[in-house]
């Protein structure tokens, strides 16, 4: 996969497909679905097209890869949940509108409903079938039925909390390692502030990379930015946070860039990893003739008994196995 895939209406066709839109019957969606339509609108689950149909949800359930077309890595779903209520009222519309809080925000082309094996997703994506999982019970407690769909989406996600400049997307990234003549990249994603363990793993990378003789490495700190639990370090702090270790100089500012990573967090341990490796547009960031590296901190939620599903974090390194020997090279070990 070569080119980001980006779902926003062209600025010449909007106005067209703003009048379109108010026509159409509408969904109501969440903060959470909202948070997907941005990952899925800025290229980072190319090449899908717009939430998954059934046919693309049940190859990534068993395949871990989109198969049409040649496999391409992707471990997780991006769905679209709706009720009982909305598919018999929508089904068969040649097309749908997606509001969020009273503003439309996306178009979806073609839709297809369908049912939501739930628990066949949990067990596949989390290994477990928990409703005390965090976004297993989301899942749970969300629509029977998905639809997914073509989307088109109207206009750039922001969410006015004084971070949208940190939410670049993989083109303006990939212009970013370019204007800076990177050509070695190496991101880092995680969900907490940057620890002694983490900083020490990212200057030995960079060590590493000018040891095998790159000129310039460049560092993508890519914090995730979309939900998280509610005892999770707020966004705003991490970000805080992030910018006082630059300033300090524990990470070297002149080679590094911070950007949010839109997507949510699903606490699904090396699948998701996998994911956040390879299927949400990292390998689009490259620089043309630069070497990508990609390190990730996950969380994973371990399961105390069946009868007792009081979880604790577990933080472990993990790695897509089809990078392992670059990530050796690089310190991701």
């Amino acid at each position: 996969m070569e080119e980001v895939n980006e779902l926003f209406v062209p600025e010449n066709k909007l106005n067209l497909a703003l009048a379109d839109a108010s026509t159409l019957p509408t969904i109501s969606i969440t903060k959470l679905d909202l948070e997907w339509v941005q990952v899925l609108a800025e290229g980072w689950a190319s090449p899908l097209k717009g939430f998954m149909r059934e046919r693309e949800l049940l190859q990534v359930l068993h395949f871990g890869s989109l198969l049409d077309g040649g496999a391409i890595n992707m471990s997780i779903p991006i769905v679209l949940p709706v009720s009982t209520e909305t598919k018999q009222e929508l089904e068969g519309c040649a097309a749908v509108a997606l509001e969020y809080q009273g503003s439309c925000v996306a178009i979806l082309r073609n839709p297809e409903f369908y049912a939501y094996r739930k628990e066949e997703r949990c067990a596949r994506q989390f290994g477990t079938t928990c409703p005390q999982h965090p976004y297993i019970k989301m899942i749970m407690e969300g629509g029977d039925w998905l639809v997914g769909g073509d989307l088109e989406v109207l206009e750039r996600i922001k969410w006015n909390d004084g971070l949208d400049q940190y939410r670049l997307t993989p083109k303006e990234l990939k212009q970013k390692f370019k204007d800076m003549q990177a050509d070695a990249i190496f991101a880092f994603q995680l969900r907490n502030p940057v620890h002694n363990g983490h900083a020490l793993l990212m200057q030995d990378t960079k060590r590493r990379l000018l040891e095998r003789g790159y000129k310039n490495p460049v560092l993508l700190l890519h914090p995730l930015g979309g939900w998280t639990k509610d005892d999770d370090v707020p966004l705003s702090w991490r970000m805080t946070q992030h910018a006082a270790i630059l300033e300090e100089g524990v990470l070297d500012p002149s080679s590094t860039i911070v950007a949010i990573f839109p997507s949510p967090m699903m606490y699904a341990g090396p699948t998701e990893v996998k994911n956040d490796g390879s299927s949400r547009g990292y390998q689009s960031l490259k620089a043309r003739g630069a070497e990508y590296q990609f390190g990730c901190l996950t969380g994973a939620m371990a399961l105390q008994s069946q009868n007792d599903c009081r979880s604790e974090l577990l933080h472990r390194w993990s790695r897509p196995s089809w990078h392992a020997s670059s990530c050796d090279e690089a310190g991701f070990v």
